[in-house]
């Protein structure tokens, strides 16, 4: 069993999010995934709190996204197009109803290029297997940004891959595809 899987499902907060894996085909992995980028954020970003986290491609369901919520201080903005809301909608009512309204997260159902940041403080750019292009989001007022990307199918930009970073295989992840990427600007 994979060491994030074990520290996922130990936390107290795994009830409270384990319903947003519920609709994948392989939970064990997407867990282990989007555990994956808290673990590259803490080791990699010591300022992580004080950033806004911007998840990038999170799936059917905010998952990543709400890991971050749940085991950071940070503000997380999350999209993706094709986010079920009606899903989400209810997952939310459903934790606030046990009294764990989900809080810090703000959830997109749009492409990242669709989207405008008004962000002038540090960020956090998180790409868990994500099919959007890097390129896409552009943050002009921004002093002070981290990218942390695992990829799948899309792959790293040509001219980012040439951007001196930090890159490992996390063999946590139970994915073939479990190459962390961190850059910092």
């Amino acid at each position: 069993m994979s060491i994030y899987l074990n520290r996922f499902l130990k936390s107290r907060s795994a009830e409270n999010i384990i319903g947003l894996f519920s609709c994948c085909n392989n939970p064990a992995k997407e867990i282990t995934e989007s555990w994956a980028m808290l673990e590259a954020l803490k080791k990699y970003v010591p300022d992580y709190n004080d950033r806004t986290l911007i998840v990038v491609g999170d799936g059917r369901t905010p998952r990543t996204g709400a890991i971050l919520a749940y085991f950071t201080l940070a503000e997380v903005i999350t999209v993706d197009p094709n986010f079920d809301m009606l899903f989400w909608r209810e997952h939310t009512q459903q934790q606030e109803r046990l009294g764990f309204t989900p809080c810090r997260i703000e959830v997109h159902p749009y492409k990242i290029e669709d989207m405008h940041f008004d962000i002038k403080t540090r960020i956090a750019v998180i790409w868990p297997h994500s099919h959007a292009d890097m390129n896409a989001l552009k943050m002009p007022g921004c002093y002070s940004r981290v990218d942390i990307a695992m990829p799948c199918c899309k792959p790293i930009p040509k001219e980012w891959g040439s951007i001196p970073h930090v890159t490992y295989d996390d063999h946590n992840v139970l994915s073939p595809k479990r190459s962390v990427h961190i850059w910092y600007s």
